[in-house]
C-alpha cells in the first residue's frame, strides 16, 4: 500500500484542485498571475495529461500579455466524476500473549489491486435536426481519488497503530483481571471479548468518486451537444469565456451542472 502511493507527495495536493483554481482565477481575476501559477502546479502533478498541458499553454499566453483563447472561440471544460472510491478493508492479527490469552489487533488498509475506472469517449456535435460531430476525443485522468484516500491512510498509520496498541493494553489488563478472579474461564471470556470487539476503523471517503476525468476543447460560439458515458447534454459556447460542464455519474446518482464563467 505504501509503495502504491509513494509518488504522491501529500494528501492535499492534487491536479484537480489546481486545474479548477486556474480556470476560476482566469474567469474572475483581472490578471493571469494566479491562474498561471495554479496551472503550473497542475502541470507538475499531471505531466501526462494533454488537456492540462493545453491549458498551461493557453494561460501562459495570457500571462505574457496575450489571450488565453483562440480568436472568436470559447473554452469547453468537462469534469466527469465516475463511480465510488474504493472502500477500506481490515486486516486482523491474532496475538497469543501467554497468561493474557489470545488478543487481536485490527488495522484498516486499501487494496493495491483496486479498479480504476477507465477514460470516457467524448463527442461534441452541432446542428439541428441533423447533427454533425465537430470534435471528439477521450477524457484524461485528473485525479485518482482512491490513491489520495490511500495516501491519507498511510499518513495516519502511526496514530492508528498507537491507538490499537493502547486498546490492546487496556483489553489485556481487563483479561488479566478476569483471569485472576475466575481462573481459566476468565481468560477464555477475555479472549472471546477481544476477538468480538476488535474492529478496524473502516470509515473512509466513501461518498467521493472513483476518479475525476477531464476533457477540454476550444470551440466557435454557438449551441452544442455533449455526449459522454451514454449521457447527452446541451451547452452554449461564448467567445473568450469558459463553459464548465460538471457531470456526476456515481451509481444511481446522475447530475449535470453547467457554469458559464
Amino acid at each position: 500500500m505504501f509503495s502504491t502511493v509513494s509518488h504522491i507527495e501529500n494528501t492535499y495536493e492534487n491536479g484537480f484542485g489546481y486545474y479548477l483554481a486556474s480556470i476560476l482565477y482566469e474567469a474572475f481575476d483581472n490578471n493571469y498571475n494566479n491562474a498561471f501559477v495554479s496551472i503550473k502546479s497542475a502541470k507538475r502533478l499531471l505531466p501526462d495529461n494533454p488537456y492540462v498541458l493545453s491549458t498551461y499553454q493557453q494561460m501562459q499566453k495570457g500571462f505574457d500579455g496575450g489571450s488565453a483563447y483562440q480568436k472568436n472561440k470559447g473554452r469547453l471544460v468537462v469534469l466527469y466524476e465516475q463511480g465510488f472510491v474504493e472502500p477500506k478493508s481490515a486486516f486482523k492479527l491474532p496475538l497469543f500473549l501467554g497468561k493474557l490469552g489470545l488478543q487481536e489487533i485490527a488495522v484498516p488498509y486499501y487494496s493495491s489491486s483496486y479498479t480504476l475506472l477507465p477514460a470516457q469517449s467524448v463527442y461534441i456535435s452541432k446542428g439541428k435536426p441533423k447533427k454533425q460531430i465537430v470534435a471528439k476525443g477521450q477524457t484524461a485522468l485528473l485525479v485518482n481519488t482512491t490513491a489520495m484516500a490511500t495516501k491519507s491512510l498511510t499518513e495516519e498509520y502511526s496514530v492508528i497503530i498507537t491507538r490499537e496498541v493502547i486498546r490492546l493494553v487496556v483489553k489485556s489488563l481487563a483479561t488479566l483481571e478476569a483471569s485472576n478472579q475466575a481462573g481459566g474461564w476468565g481468560t477464555l471470556v477475555g479472549s472471546i471479548y477481544s476477538f468480538v470487539t476488535a474492529q478496524a476503523d473502516q470509515r473512509s471517503w466513501l461518498l467521493l468518486p472513483n476518479n475525476i476525468q477531464l476533457y477540454e476543447q476550444q470551440l466557435a460560439k454557438g449551441d452544442y451537444q455533449l455526449d459522454i458515458g451514454a449521457k447527452s447534454h446541451s451547452f452554449i459556447i461564448k467567445p473568450a469565456q469558459t463553459t464548465l460542464v460538471w457531470m456526476v455519474n456515481m451509481g444511481g446518482f446522475n447530475k449535470v451542472y453547467v457554469f458559464e464563467l
